[in-house]
């Protein structure tokens, strides 16, 4: 279930029990407010996201990601995208390519190299890809 479903779904909830308690304007402006945190989340996730500099010497899969999160601790920085409608053949033309600039596929899901890794985890056309520096 995706952020904006959450969302939904919270709101439905929640505007069922305010409705039981409180006057019409109040319950108004709480689903008001509700429905533009909403849009607001929609619109950000549309325009999608560019990779950071620091990871720009990881191979890219796409130019831009709609869902992507870094993580920064004293021994390693990480970024997490994820890519839906995601082929077969998008993900085995990713990994050779991974395979041809020096990664080694350590496991399932797991190709390194040097002081890096990523992770290509796919499934039923979802992909979770995360790059990883170690420091």
């Amino acid at each position: 279930m995706g952020l904006l479903d959450s969302l939904k779904k919270l709101g439905d909830n929640i505007s069922k029990e305010i409705e039981k308690g409180v006057n019409s304007e109040a319950f108004k402006s709480v689903k008001d407010t509700l429905a533009n945190v909403s849009a607001s989340v929609s619109n950000n996730a549309s325009q999608g996201r560019e990779i950071p500099d620091e990871y720009k010497g990881f191979p890219k899969f796409r130019e831009t990601v709609k869902n992507l999160s870094t993580k920064e601790t004293p021994d390693y920085t990480r970024c997490t995208m994820d890519f839906s409608n995601v082929s077969q053949d998008e993900i085995e033309a990713y990994t050779l390519q991974l395979e041809q600039l020096g990664y080694v596929k350590n496991s399932p899901v797991r190709y390194d190299k040097g002081n890096t890794y990523v992770i290509v985890d796919y499934s039923y056309g979802d992909l979770n890809l995360v790059f990883h520096i170690k420091r």
